[in-house]
């Protein structure tokens, strides 16, 4: 009986280390993918330009396009109502900014 748990409980820790070990490779694998986000980040970090360049396009054009094409949701369009989305929305973009 002795032996007989004896070996039961061998075999339970040969099999927690192989498990220990596969745990250890999905780690490592989740972690090199990590490693490679983390640079992706910092090359696409580096390359934007802050306070200048297409993200300023972006803001000044897409805000104001975004809030009239959000603002016509659902409601009947009018030269005056686009208007009022179109200052509203160039406003805001000038806050983002």
């Amino acid at each position: 009986m002795l032996f007989s748990n004896l070996v039961n409980a061998s075999e339970l820790l040969q099999t927690h280390v192989q498990k220990l070990a596969q745990a250890e490779t999905a780690v490592s694998g989740i972690h090199e993918n990590l490693d490679r986000a983390a640079e992706v980040v910092k090359t696409w970090s580096e390359n934007i330009p802050n306070g200048g360049g297409w993200s300023n396009w972006v803001l000044r054009f897409g805000t104001p396009m975004a809030a009239l094409i959000l603002g016509n949701y659902g409601i009947t369009p009018t030269l005056t109502m686009n208007a009022v989305l179109l200052v509203s929305g160039k406003f805001d973009s000038d806050l983002m900014q």
